[in-house]
């Protein structure tokens, strides 16, 4: 992600959505990037080239073929950097629950004061479920546990109303980023077979950053070491992670 700032604090939208019925169904995922305030980089810096992980609009997988499994569109990686915890705000823009599983990793349910946390968080909490769908699942306090996970559901949207206004299922996580292992290309999906097999999946590029801290540590690394150590010789950033 772009360098935090005192005017910008950014964190990830992953977005669940869906297409489609019966044999035309299809699952995707999006991905933008918010400041605190939610408001989008690509809106408020449309010119801006080389920051990693710029976004793309919610699309799938091909779920059949050889790029089945093996190969995300070339523009749909989410590449964090080694040594530096985000916060994602994971979306439910669907009828249906999904839930959002994380290879080489594990993640809690953010708090506000988590580094890029939006400023809704301390209002919302980091579930918002319209439906009710997780009701008696998860405790007042849940997210002030230390309960580690590798999966966590996030709840369907409100049906529209006579406006056609929704509410979108909301889970928000804090993921620290700080094991060596997790350097490298893995998945993130729903773990719901169906949900994956018909596209509903994107990469991860965790990139080489400063040496990783302790996962205890309150506070994220310097944002400008951390670019500075991405850099080629030639002062670019790994082409893998920028919008073509």
């Amino acid at each position: 992600m772009p360098p935090d700032s005192e005017a910008h604090r950014w964190h990830r939208r992953i977005t669940f959505s869906k297409t489609g019925s019966d044999e035309t169904e299809r699952f995707q995922m999006g991905m933008r990037v918010l400041n605190q305030h939610g408001q989008d980089f690509m809106a408020l810096f449309p010119e801006a080239s080389g920051p990693i992980g710029r976004g793309w609009a919610p699309e799938a997988w091909e779920p059949h073929g050889s790029a089945a499994g093996q190969h995300a569109p070339p523009h749909n990686l989410i590449c964090p950097v080694l040594g530096r915890p985000e916060v994602w705000v994971v979306a439910n823009a669907s009828p249906e629950l999904h839930n959002l599983h994380l290879h080489q990793g594990r993640f809690r349910l953010a708090r506000p004061g988590d580094p890029g946390a939006p400023e809704a968080l301390a209002a919302t909490g980091p579930i918002t479920d319209p439906t009710q769908t997780l009701a008696g699942l998860f405790s007042a306090d849940a997210a002030r546990r230390l309960a580690w996970h590798d999966s966590l559901p996030v709840a369907p949207y409100s049906l529209p109303d006579a406006a056609g206004a929704r509410v979108d299922g909301t889970t928000t996580l804090y993921i620290p980023f700080f094991a060596a292992e997790q350097e490298g290309l893995y998945p993130v999906h729903c773990h719901i077979l169906e949900h994956e097999d018909k596209g509903m999946m994107a990469a991860i590029m965790v990139l080489p950053g400063m040496a990783p801290p302790s996962a205890a540590a309150a506070t994220a690394p310097d944002d400008a070491a951390i670019l500075a150590a991405l850099l080629d010789p030639n002062g670019r950033l790994p082409a893998t992670c920028l919008l073509p």
